[in-house]
């Protein structure tokens, strides 16, 4: 293969992988909390082209999507008062903890929609746990239960009051790295607990509020335009270097 035909090749496969990345985030701008996915391209280059200089400086022109970045800014906070949606405006995440078939399943999330069942414990739709925190400190008893049948009201440093008491405290992690989570399903991360920390202040907890996607869909289609552009106008280059290639083949034969 001629550098000329790799340089093209690279680029198509970019812009292939970068519809992929975009369908994405188009696919979840009603997801709420839902982190982007950004592009981060790489220079491509196999092992075994690597050794040799004269491939590698054809094969170093040709562009590669090394893997895609999540943005982690802050989505849009959208009011819809129902008293169990909470969302966080400022750093942290929810921790949710596995219900009885996933008991050691731990995830963070910035999507706060849950309910309170009969057992008195908080859960998203999923079944996932949301994680509470005594409020002074100290694990909470085995058989702590919130009343289903109470109010319940949150206050903006995440404790929990059921008849004017204070119950509990819903945990809010810190993440020094964050681009070290790793995503799992649509609002899901991954994560090391040990870097992972209990944050009590740089955050103010909302009732009855949801964050809502932070990929702009205008953005995304505009994005979209252009990729696609780019896509046919290196399609359209490939198949005229392969009819240059053509030809110059058939003059030489005559000669």
């Amino acid at each position: 293969m001629d550098f000329a035909t790799t340089v093209l090749a690279g680029g198509l496969r970019s812009r292939a992988e970068s519809l992929d990345v975009l369908a994405n985030n188009l696919a979840n701008t009603n997801t709420a909390a839902f982190k982007a996915d950004m592009q981060q391209f790489q220079v491509y280059v196999p092992d075994w082209v690597a050794a040799d200089p004269v491939l590698y400086e054809g094969w170093a022109k040709a562009p590669d999507l090394g893997k895609s970045k999540i943005n982690f800014v802050q989505g849009s906070l959208e009011r819809t008062d129902a008293p169990l949606d909470l969302a966080i405006e400022g750093e942290g995440f929810f921790t949710l903890e596995g219900g009885a078939a996933q008991s050691e399943a731990k995830y963070l999330t910035r999507a706060g929609s849950f309910q309170i069942g009969q057992d008195g414990q908080i859960r998203n739709a999923d079944g996932l746990k949301l994680k509470l925190l005594p409020v002074d400190g100290g694990p909470l008893p085995p058989n702590f239960r919130l009343d289903p049948n109470q109010p319940i009201k949150f206050r903006q440093d995440g404790v929990i009051l059921q008849d004017n008491q204070e119950r509990a405290r819903v945990s809010i992690a810190g993440v020094d790295a964050p681009e070290d989570l790793l995503r799992e399903g649509k609002s899901y991360f991954a994560y090391d607990t040990k870097a992972v920390a209990e944050r009590q202040r740089g955050f103010t907890l909302h009732q009855g509020m949801l964050e809502r996607s932070n990929f702009d869909p205008m953005a995304g289609a505009v994005q979209l335009v252009n990729i696609t552009r780019q896509f046919e106008m290196l399609q359209k280059a490939l198949q005229l270097h392969g009819e240059m290639g053509r030809r110059v083949s058939e003059e030489i034969g005559k000669v």
